[in-house]
């Protein structure tokens, strides 16, 4: 199951022509999607790739935010 709100972020992330302007924006609605699916909490740990690999939702880099949607998706969240 892909996560359709996360989906869209990423596209206006790769289109943005003003990232530091949509940065903040974007970044902390992706922030907040993760957090929703990982009911509520900042600290993740992936599941299915790379598992064990701990993340703060909170202050990670924005590659990492992709990779934990990617880890999210297998597992239907």
């Amino acid at each position: 199951m892909v996560n359709q709100e996360f989906q869209n972020l990423k596209h206006l992330w790769s289109i943005s022509k003003d990232p530091k302007k949509m940065e903040e924006y974007i970044l902390l609605k992706m922030r907040n999607n993760l957090k929703g699916r990982n009911g509520g909490n900042s600290e993740y740990v992936k599941f299915y790739t790379s598992k064990g690999r701990h993340f703060n939702i909170d202050d990670c880099e924005v590659s990492n935010l992709f990779e934990i949607d990617g880890d999210m998706n297998p597992r239907g969240m």
